[in-house]
């Protein structure tokens, strides 16, 4: 396949302005608004010089992509139940949640 140019369907954006999943999250797993993007793993483990192999450390947290971190391995044993993806509003469609029906038509019709 021939690659394309990246689509910015506005969804970075708008989590900037949210943030309503860190809000949500009980154990604070989520980086909070106001944090921008970034390449680093939340763990602060030196990923080009440590030679580790196993362990949490490796196992979650990976960097590799421009955004939020996730403390996966703090999520992964809260007892919350996911109540970031339940609060987010592009996962509330029985919500009426409108941007869903803007996204899903943007991205299917954008070359």
């Amino acid at each position: 396949l021939e690659l394309t140019k990246p689509i910015d369907a506005g969804f970075a954006k708008f989590c900037e302005t949210c943030g309503t999943c860190a809000d949500t999250c009980p154990v604070g797993a989520i980086s909070p608004r106001g944090v921008d993007r970034n390449w680093d793993s939340n763990t602060g483990q030196d990923w080009v010089n440590d030679k580790q192999a196993g362990g949490t450390q490796v196992m979650y947290n990976m960097p590799g992509f421009k955004g939020w971190r996730c403390n996966s391995f703090a999520c992964a044993f809260s007892p919350c139940g996911s109540a970031c993806k339940g609060a987010c509003p592009f996962n509330t469609i029985a919500d009426g949640s409108f941007i869903h029906s803007i996204v899903k038509s943007t991205v299917a019709t954008t070359p």
